[in-house]
């Protein structure tokens, strides 16, 4: 088995060991101590000092023995699960079964190490220890991604002028944002999972529209194009479409965006300067005609 990189690796390691033989317990130490880190020891034997530690402090690692004078390894268990579930809890026992292991295992115990072969303890520890670090690292990360996630959908929800619309690799809708609602008429149960394409056209053209700027964006990173488009009530108003091509970390392609912006104002005013500047030059021109012919 491969070392742990340093990054996971505690210097110091902070075990809560569960027995009441001193001499069982120098033997642990021992061999605790090849394990390349500070080691920081809390030997326990009775119930009520076992709480006590688990809630004055965390530990990385908890060691049990499977059978005291007034207190079992299997209530030390259950009292690890339910106050520190996250800390790895190994049995450490001579007395300790393979079928009594068993059902450890099956009610939450991470490992277990019979004394006879107690070389196996630091492989054991900081397998533990290391899978638990881990386990808590993707669970921190897993729990920033939902943020992320949610703040982000929350943003996208919030655009009023923008219509945001996810696509799978084929062109099909995956997410809709409450823009693309409100300027294309369709709810989003009634679009996601459906091909893009029916936003631009029922007659395959619109199809071909998604399948030709998803393919230009999958080679160029986006695509942008301005066309009249009509939502479900038929109205019709001048689109500004970007559609961008989404990658993950390795750089595969995932999918693709579409930001839909109604700019029909803008057209109709860039329109109507265009128009009035014809007629200008229309009337200039006829004006030097008339000049020509006075002339």
């Amino acid at each position: 088995m491969n070392p742990p990189s340093s990054a996971v690796w505690p210097r110091r390691l902070s075990v809560l060991m569960v027995e009441d033989n001193r001499l069982d317990a120098e033997l642990n130490e021992a061999r605790l101590a090849m394990l390349d880190c500070e080691l920081e020891l809390t030997l326990v034997d009775t119930e009520a000092a076992f709480r006590a530690q688990l809630a004055s402090k965390r530990f990385d690692v908890i060691l049990s023995d499977f059978m005291l004078p007034t207190f079992s390894g299997v209530e030390a268990l259950s009292i690890a699960r339910a106050e520190a579930p996250e800390t790895p809890f190994i049995f450490v026992s001579g007395v300790l079964g393979e079928e009594h292991a068993v059902e450890m295992l099956k009610q939450g115990a991470t490992d277990y190490v019979i004394k006879q072969r107690l070389q196996r303890l630091p492989m054991t520890v900081r397998r533990a220890v290391t899978e638990a670090d881990e386990r808590r690292n993707r669970i921190r990360a897993e729990s920033a991604l939902r943020e992320y996630e949610t703040g982000f959908r929350l943003l996208v929800n919030a655009l009023k002028d923008y219509a945001v619309i996810s696509l799978d690799r084929h062109g099909r809708i995956l997410s809709w944002n409450g823009a693309a609602e409100r300027l294309l008429g369709f709810r989003a149960d009634d679009v996601v999972g459906k091909s893009a394409g029916r936003l631009f056209g029922a007659d395959g053209s619109g199809d071909r529209e998604v399948m030709t700027s998803i393919g230009i964006a999958e080679h160029q990173d986006s695509h942008v194009r301005e066309t009249w488009m009509r939502g479900r009530d038929n109205e019709e108003f001048f689109a500004s479409i970007v559609t961008t091509a989404i990658r993950n970390d390795a750089g595969e392609l995932i999918g693709f965006s579409k930001i839909i912006r109604d700019t029909t104002e803008a057209r109709r005013a860039a329109d109507a300067l265009r128009t009035a500047k014809e007629e200008a030059e229309a009337a200039n021109a006829a004006k030097d005609r008339f000049l020509a012919m006075l002339s």
